[in-house]
């Protein structure tokens, strides 16, 4: 089982500096820390992790933190090889290991999750996406770097602070006869990095699903991504009716993925297109900071 609470000596020896130091940023609040019932300073995994990105602290020791996928890959991550190609080529060889490793790797040195999601994971798997052209292994990789990426995500979602029970609520899915799970679990993945309360409805979701639990649950901002050749005209007249009765409620409707129809097309001022995860972060932290 992962620490999930640090004593400041322990964070003091995965960074490299010494108690009184941490002590001292505690005092001066650049770590927030709780108390034990004896007085003694706990730090949550979550906020040590959050110190490390923004001090850009170096972790030397990642098995204190019992951070062992990282441990294994911290030479490759330090080398100043490409973790875009070092992720690639780890998802070929179903290397669950070392992808988890240097994902989070990516993520403790500073990268946010929208871009850790926009850049080697999406195009490791376009790339791996392709070899069905040229490898009758083509799929079967494929799919098995997708449930690699899935365990990735998730393990740094564990990593995550957990939403305010005040915080704004984002649900959503993916459109009906999408199968494609990472999509949506990175969307509600960067979304809960955001701050947000997420509610995420995973492939194939119908529209009616989502309308149901926009009126039950009553989100300020409803995702939906399309990543497959659809009939334009009827997945048109679907976000349109969905778009429209968001917009009674008034509830921001965020549309992404390469299938997905224009905003242009809906027309509709609550709707706004994400062709990446960092445009959707981007305004989930607006709408975060109106809420």
């Amino acid at each position: 089982m992962r620490k999930t609470l640090l004593s400041p000596k322990e964070l003091a020896l995965a960074i490299g500096v010494s108690e009184s130091t941490l002590k001292r940023w505690a005092d001066e609040g650049l770590v927030q820390v709780s108390r034990t019932a004896g007085g003694h300073r706990r730090i949550p995994m979550p906020e040590a992790l959050r110190f490390v990105r923004e001090s850009k602290a170096t972790i030397v020791r990642p098995d204190i933190l019992q951070l062992h996928e990282l441990a294994a890959v911290q030479q490759e991550v330090t080398s100043g090889r490409s973790t875009d190609e070092a992720v690639f080529a780890a998802l070929k060889e179903g290397q669950a290991h070392r992808v988890r490793g240097l994902i989070l790797g990516a993520y403790v040195a500073g990268r946010s999750l929208a871009a850790v999601f926009d850049g080697p994971l999406r195009d490791s798997l376009h790339r791996l996406g392709d070899l069905w052209h040229h490898d009758e292994q083509g799929i079967l990789i494929e799919h098995r770097a997708t449930d690699l990426c899935i365990q990735a995500i998730n393990q740094l979602r564990s990593l995550l602070n957990p939403a305010a029970d005040n915080a704004p609520l984002a649900l959503g899915g993916a459109c009906s006869n999408d199968p494609y799970i990472l999509p949506s679990l990175m969307a509600a993945t960067v979304l809960a990095e955001a701050g947000w309360r997420d509610m995420n409805f995973g492939p194939d979701t119908p529209v009616e699903v989502l309308m149901r639990a926009a009126e039950r649950y009553q989100p300020r901002l409803v995702w939906r991504s399309c990543s497959v050749e659809t009939d334009r005209d009827a997945l048109g007249a679907d976000m349109e009716h969905l778009a429209d009765f968001l917009a009674t409620r008034h509830i921001v409707l965020v549309v992404g993925g390469r299938g997905m129809v224009s905003p242009e097309r809906l027309g509709r001022a609550n709707t706004h297109r994400a062709s990446s995860m960092a445009e959707l972060a981007e305004t989930a932290r607006r709408l975060y900071f109106a809420a």
